[in-house]
C-alpha cells in the first residue's frame, strides 16, 4: 500500500480516538454503579471480540462478571469469571491468568463467595506467582482512552516506561 504524497508517515491520535465508543461507554456505567447496563454492554463487547478471536476477549468478560457481582447476580459472574480466565489459559497467557485469577479471587472473597473463590485455583494452580514486571513510576489509574480501571501489576509491559491498557491496547507511558 502507497502512501499519498505529502502525508505523515503516521498520525499520533489524541487519547480516545479510534476507540469504540461502546467499550468507553461500559466503563462509564460500571464507574457510575449502573451495574445491570454495565453488564450487558460488556457481554456484547465480550461476545463480539471472541467471535473475531480477539485478545480483548478475556478481560471484556472478566468486566462483565464484575458488572454482574456488583449486581448481585453470583451465578452469572461466576459463567462470566470462568470463561474470561479459560480464554486467557487457552491463549498461553500464563501472566496475565494467575493476575487475572488472583484478583476475581479476591473480589469474590470480599463479597462472602470464598468457596467459589477457592474453586477458581484450578486454572493457575499452587505455582508461585511471578513477580509483576512493573515502572516504578506513576500510571494513571484509568485508560486516557477508553475509562477501563489500571493496575500496574495486571499490565502487559512493553518496556521501562510502557504498558498496554488491557482492554483497548493503547500505549499508557509512565509519568
Amino acid at each position: 500500500m502507497r502512501r499519498r504524497f505529502g502525508a505523515p508517515p503516521f498520525r499520533r491520535q489524541p487519547p480516545g480516538v479510534g476507540i469504540a465508543p461502546a467499550l468507553q461507554h461500559a466503563h462509564q456505567l460500571l464507574e457510575a454503579g449502573e451495574y445491570p447496563a454495565a453488564a450487558l454492554a460488556f457481554e456484547q463487547l465480550a461476545q463480539g471480540a471472541e467471535l473475531r478471536q480477539g485478545p480483548r476477549a478475556p478481560f471484556f468478560f472478566l468486566q462483565a462478571g464484575r458488572a454482574r457481582l456488583y449486581n448481585q447476580e453470583t451465578n452469572l459472574a461466576l459463567t462470566h469469571f470462568r470463561h474470561g480466565l479459560e480464554l486467557l489459559e487457552r491463549a498461553g497467557r500464563r501472566a496475565q491468568l494467575q493476575h487475572a485469577g488472583r484478583l476475581v479471587q479476591e473480589e469474590l472473597s470480599r463479597h462472602g463467595l470464598e468457596a467459589a473463590a477457592s474453586s477458581l485455583a484450578i486454572f493457575f494452580g499452587s505455582e508461585p506467582e511471578p513477580p509483576p514486571v512493573f515502572s516504578s513510576t506513576t500510571l494513571p489509574t484509568h485508560c486516557p482512552s477508553c475509562g477501563g480501571p489500571l493496575r500496574p501489576s495486571e499490565l502487559e509491559w512493553l518496556d521501562a516506561q510502557t504498558a498496554e491498557c488491557p482492554y483497548c491496547g493503547s500505549p499508557l507511558r509512565a509519568r
